[in-house]
């Protein structure tokens, strides 16, 4: 299994706020490490810890899809071989798509992995289309959903997870919104407690529809990976 070159985003960062830093003309080196942090995010107006948090989990995520570790964060894929196997890289899913959710992973991520479809739920959220194009389009069945054996409700994929931060929903610091109420299309995933939403853990699939509602930059709302780290 060939390794991938890769700079980790949090040094890369870290280095790029330190030249930041020194163009303002600060000594920032004859600083504690948490009264850096501090300066940066006065200067650059951010949660450093939510920001490279974040990055973190993107970067971490990208490079176990690399090396075939978890692909399955497309609806219904199959299991990780599996799925490497079956997929042809031919596009049908991503051009199937009428969102543009579903992109393919770059060469540069190793040849294991190239042109292999994932979903892009840190920009665009998967609208789980009742007709699943996606799936329809997947000649090969890499992509398959199970029918249900009785009257049960179709079955939803595992996309990733999502989470509030309170710290920054309007609702919690004091104006009202509701930008995101009725853009959950899960039944019960998302609760409401006056006008201050919460996430139910156990039903939301993470499709990111409420990140993509949320009007405030940067998103009070969070979608993390499901990938766990070894």
């Amino acid at each position: 299994m060939p390794l991938i070159n890769r700079v980790c985003p949090i040094d890369f960062l870290r280095g790029f706020f330190y030249g930041l830093l020194g163009l303002l003309g600060h000594p920032h080196r004859r600083l504690h490490p948490r009264a850096q942090v501090e300066l940066l995010e006065q200067v650059l107006d951010v949660d450093l810890d939510r920001a490279l948090g974040d990055i973190q989990v993107t970067g971490d995520k990208l490079v176990a899809q690399a090396l075939g570790k978890q692909l399955e964060d497309l609806p219904f894929a199959l299991d990780e071989l599996e799925f490497l196997l079956a997929c042809t890289r031919c596009g049908e899913c991503e051009e199937a798509c009428p969102h543009g959710v579903i992109f393919t992973l770059s060469p540069r991520l190793g040849a294991q992995v190239a042109a292999t479809p994932a979903l892009d739920l840190l920009h665009k959220g998967c609208h789980l289309c009742e007709d699943w194009p996606c799936i329809s389009a997947c000649e090969p069945q890499a992509l398959k959903r199970a029918e249900p054996d009785d009257d049960s409700p179709p079955s939803m994929p595992m996309l990733a997870m999502a989470e509030i931060d309170t710290r920054t929903c309007l609702p919690f610091t004091g104006p009202e919104c509701g930008a995101c109420r009725g853009s959950c299309p899960v039944p019960g995933a998302m609760e409401w407690d006056m006008d201050k939403p919460h996430i139910v853990g156990d039903r939301c699939i993470g499709c990111a529809l409420c990140w993509q509602a949320c009007i405030v930059e940067p998103k009070a709302i969070g979608i993390r990976s499901t990938v766990v780290s070894n």
